[in-house]
């Protein structure tokens, strides 16, 4: 998140997993994995909560204030985001069946920042053998004019999934 932060300020502005994506609305849809156990091992190294590999959470995970990170000039923020950033740029999102096909379509020049931005978000105890993982949307409407800017940053969660830590030590 504090990347995005300095993104947005230099514009001047095993084997067990369950999950649910939260859509508009009341849709819910399962997350899986791709390739299942192919996969598993992979996402738990880009997530960073078990660099040991002894199937627990390597310390708890901090909860962020997400959205004091975008409060500049008269920018709103709207909804929320839960737990610690893991990945600010969305290469996780492709780990999962469900979001593959989301792609970051943020864009900024003088004149704002429009479009999208998908993030990943883990929440966990330290010792605990499994994680919270969130994957967010963060949708930009930001407007600058005369140095000043205005608009809205909305982040929500639309997708969360439970994973088991696999032992790989």
């Amino acid at each position: 998140m504090k990347k995005l932060l300095s993104l947005f300020a230099a514009t001047g502005l095993v084997a067990t997993t369950s999950a649910t994506v939260v859509a508009c609305g009341d849709k819910v849809e399962t997350l899986t994995i791709i390739n299942g156990e192919d996969n598993l091992k992979k996402l738990v190294k880009l997530l960073s909560v078990d660099k040991d590999g002894d199937g627990k959470i390597d310390r708890d995970t901090k909860a962020e204030e997400w959205d004091k990170d975008y409060k500049i000039d008269d920018v709103k923020t709207t909804g929320s985001i839960e737990g610690e950033t893991v990945d600010e740029w969305g290469f996780i999102t492709a780990y999962f069946n469900e979001t593959k096909d989301l792609k970051n379509d943020k864009k900024k020049d003088d004149s704002g920042i429009q479009g999208n931005t998908y993030t990943t978000t883990v929440v966990g105890k330290k010792d605990a053998t499994k994680v919270t993982v969130y994957v967010n949307k963060v949708n930009f409407d930001v407007k600058i004019q005369d140095g000043k800017q205005s608009g809205s940053v909305t982040g929500s969660v639309i997708g969360k999934i439970v994973i088991t830590l696999p032992v790989t030590k």
